[in-house]
């Protein structure tokens, strides 16, 4: 082989060789850039997801928070009403003072008759709760369509079962500050109506009514 065809061989050889090591950089770039593509698309992604999610959650926890806080607020004021300033609310007031008839509850709904109160125009009662749980008594209602005031203590929760109650139990307006509950009750038919005053009353309880003529 002479010199010439030996040269040419040479350069031929070392242009190859050239081509093949470009070949193999340009495919470790690519695959960093791929590398780096991915990583800087998930991570991106990722974080603005869970800022995202983070917000959302915080806006929601203080809205619920608030409506949670405003609600409880209405229900609080409204329990805590106030009765009537007129002449039967002034009549409980008067009673705050009176005599009181003592009478021993019945421990059940079947011994609610041991216990009777006839209703007259004005009476005062202290109520010896049993042992544990409701005490029973019986009202005695003798005129048909009677409206009538009952005042207790505050707090103290009784029951006219069958009666129609036109308010619940406020704070006597004739009287706030005494620590007594006016509530006003119609009972269409004369006749026997079971009493239930709840567990949790003290031992003995202030009870009085009022008939309205």
């Amino acid at each position: 082989m002479d010199r010439t065809t030996l040269l040419l061989t040479s350069l031929l050889s070392l242009s190859l060789a050239c081509g093949e090591e470009k070949s193999d950089d340009d495919d470790d770039d690519t695959v960093e850039t791929d590398t780096d593509t991915d990583g800087d698309t998930d991570i991106g992604a990722d974080d603005d997801t869970d800022d995202d999610t983070d917000d959302d959650t915080d806006d929601d926890t203080d809205d619920d928070t608030d409506d949670d806080t405003d609600d409880d607020t209405d229900d609080d004021t409204d329990a805590a009403g106030v009765g009537p300033d007129d002449a039967w609310a002034a009549m409980g007031c008067e009673q705050v003072g009176a005599a009181a008839e003592p009478l021993v509850l019945g421990a059940s709904t079947a011994e609610s008759n041991t216990a009777v109160i006839v209703a007259a125009d004005v009476g005062t009662w202290s109520l010896v709760m049993p042992a544990s749980g409701d005490g029973w008594f019986t009202l005695e209602i003798p005129a048909w369509m009677t409206v009538m005031h009952a005042f207790t203590e505050q707090g103290v929760e009784i029951e006219f079962i069958d009666a129609d109650p036109f308010t619940e139990a406020l704070i006597n307006g004739a009287c706030p500050d005494a620590g007594i509950s006016d509530q006003r009750l119609a009972f269409h038919e004369w006749g026997a109506y079971t009493v239930r005053v709840a567990e949790g009353a003290p031992e003995t309880v202030w009870f009085a009514i009022a008939k309205e003529e």
